[in-house]
């Protein structure tokens, strides 16, 4: 098992994700240094109120192994949606997801579709959105993934912080972003209040290297 899918923070660290059958051998997942950044960067936001676990969800659009949900859960988000269509994937999200009912919710549905069609979230008053979607959509003017944006920050008036995983190149025009490896990673959050969208800035410090409900 590649030890880069395992739990870098909160209550289950050390917990080892199992790897989908299907992409061992392959680095189709999110590298240990994005992951660390992705969650230094939310914990950065925490520590200055920004952004509250207890009261906020995250939403994985591809989830793959699931790991970047499960990191979410280990430490403190109310509730985590798992988004995957293929079904070796989704079968193991099945298996890896059952015992935490109470928080974590998966969809066998296509993100770039359903990604504003979400449950009931009761009491949840920020939305942290992950997209890494297949390499096979960022070519050209990167339309599929513009519109995806678009329609998140279009979608309902809670708060949003946007994560993007994308290749270095091409780039995804009109965001800030800070490459990592062979990886890009963008930033976008939303004030409802204000009504205005803009870029998180990207500290040093924040970057170093069907339905089925879980139960």
């Amino acid at each position: 098992m590649n030890p880069s899918l395992r739990i870098q923070t909160g209550r289950w660290k050390g917990r080892a994700i199992p790897i989908p059958s299907q992409v061992k051998g392959n680095s189709n997942f999110t590298p240990a240094i994005l992951k660390k950044s992705i969650f230094s960067i939310l914990d950065g936001l925490r520590e200055k109120g920004k952004i509250n676990f207890k009261h906020s969800a995250f939403i994985d659009l591809f989830a793959g192994s699931g790991q970047m949900g499960m990191e979410a859960l280990s430490i403190g988000f109310a509730k985590v949606l798992f988004y995957e269509m293929a079904k070796e994937r989704f079968a193991g999200l099945v298996d890896l997801l059952k015992e935490h009912r109470d928080s974590a919710y998966l969809f066998k549905k296509d993100s770039f579709r359903q990604h504003s069609n979400l449950p009931e979230l009761d009491g949840i008053e920020h939305l942290v959105y992950f997209i890494d979607p297949p390499y096979l959509h960022w070519s050209g003017s990167n339309a599929k993934i513009h519109s995806l944006i678009d329609g998140i920050l279009s979608s309902s008036n809670l708060p949003k912080t946007i994560l993007i995983q994308a290749p270095n190149q091409p780039k995804l025009d009109g965001y800030s972003f800070r490459e990592l490896g062979n990886h890009s990673l963008y930033l976008i959050q939303t004030y409802s209040d204000i009504g205005i969208t803009q870029d998180l800035e990207l500290n040093d410090n924040e970057s170093s290297d069907s339905e089925v409900d879980a139960r």
